[in-house]
């Protein structure tokens, strides 16, 4: 019944000349959206960088600072890694095991003498690389 009528009123003959719409084009701007978004998504996936990082804390005596992980994650201190106090950055230059076979780092720090607490940086990695991890 419902598709007579539109079948009557497609081949009335003043219609006969009409353009059948399909869709009005304001329609295609949320698949369009969504097309941009995955699109960012994949490239920040790929190119992007996420840094993961553990706390920690340095033990500053004489400009030497003794850095040790405080939580339980997964990760170990390395040479290389990156760490901030009061706003200034500074990397881990060597590395050893104390005398609780606990890893810590060494590095030249220009800060007062005391203890800090700090967020390490233990690894950078595109974030592909962390939901594909096994």
């Amino acid at each position: 019944m419902f598709r007579k009528k539109t079948l009557d009123r497609i081949t009335e003959s003043e219609r006969l000349t009409y353009y059948l719409r399909v869709s009005k084009p304001m329609s295609m701007l949320v698949p369009a959206a969504l097309l941009i978004a995955v699109i960012g998504a994949a490239v920040w996936g790929f190119a992007g960088t996420i840094e993961l990082s553990a706390d920690g804390r340095v033990m500053v005596s004489e400009g030497h600072a003794t850095v040790i992980l405080t939580d339980n994650s997964r990760y170990y201190l390395d040479e290389g890694m990156r760490f901030s106090i009061m706003d200034n950055e500074y990397v881990i230059r060597s590395t050893d095991f104390n005398e609780f076979d606990l890893r810590v780092g060494y590095a030249e720090v220009a800060e007062y003498d005391g203890t800090y607490p700090v967020s390490i940086t233990v690894r950078k990695a595109h974030p592909f690389e962390l939901l594909f991890e096994v």
